[in-house]
C-alpha cells in the first residue's frame, strides 16, 4: 500500500487512530516541508481515502506527533513538535 502525501512533502512521523470516531483506523502523518498534518481516513478494508490536510503554520516544520485524550473529551486530540 502506498499513500501519497504530496510533492517533497517529507513525511517524517505517523500515528494510527481513530480520528473521526467511526470504529475504523486512521492514519495521521506529519509533514515537514509543506507544513502541515495530514489524515487518512481508513474504510476498513486496508484501504485509506486521500490524505486531509491542516496546516500547522508557515516555516513550523513539524517533526513528530502524537495523540492521545488530553482534554477529556472523549475525543482524540493531535500534538505536534516543530
Amino acid at each position: 500500500m502506498i499513500l501519497i502525501t504530496g510533492n517533497d512533502s517529507r513525511p517524517q512521523s505517523l500515528v494510527i487512530s481513530d480520528f473521526n470516531n467511526d470504529g475504523l483506523m486512521d492514519i495521521g502523518v506529519v509533514n515537514s516541508r509543506t507544513y502541515n498534518i495530514g489524515i487518512f481516513l481508513g474504510y476498513g478494508d486496508i484501504s485509506f481515502a486521500n490524505q486531509v490536510t491542516y496546516s500547522t503554520g508557515l516555516h513550523s516544520s513539524p517533526c513528530s506527533m502524537t495523540v492521545g485524550d488530553f482534554n477529556n473529551d472523549t475525543r482524540v486530540d493531535i500534538v505536534f513538535a516543530s
